[in-house]
């Protein structure tokens, strides 16, 4: 709740600073306090993330055996290895159409 309260006040913000300066709106969008502001804020949304994901992922695979969260989580921390060695290329899109096209094919295999 508090992240959408401050989300739409800085959005409403945004906006009038862009009505109000036009083409030099990027002026605007540098000002310190809302630097700082970022600053502040990234480590909060990172921790969200972090306590996030484990909640999720119990929730996603409730109800599967224990080897098929065993397959999620092997999926899962390739994605993230992935992601950290090969990152300019991989992005987050790219590696869930790729675990979709072979978790297909390896279901169409099995049958």
């Amino acid at each position: 709740m508090l992240y959408n309260v401050v989300h739409v006040m800085v959005r409403g913000w945004a906006l009038r600073a862009g009505w109000e300066h036009g083409p030099n709106v990027a002026k605007a969008l540098a000002e310190p306090w809302l630097q700082t502001a970022l600053r502040i804020a990234v480590p909060f949304a990172l921790a969200a993330v972090g306590f996030a994901m484990p909640v999720m992922g119990s929730w996603l695979t409730d109800g599967l055996s224990w080897s098929a969260r065993g397959v999620v989580l092997a999926v899962a921390v390739l994605g993230v290895a992935l992601g950290r060695w090969v990152m300019p290329t991989l992005s987050g899109l790219r590696f869930g159409l790729s675990a979709a096209v072979l978790a297909l094919a390896v279901g169409w295999l099995w049958r």
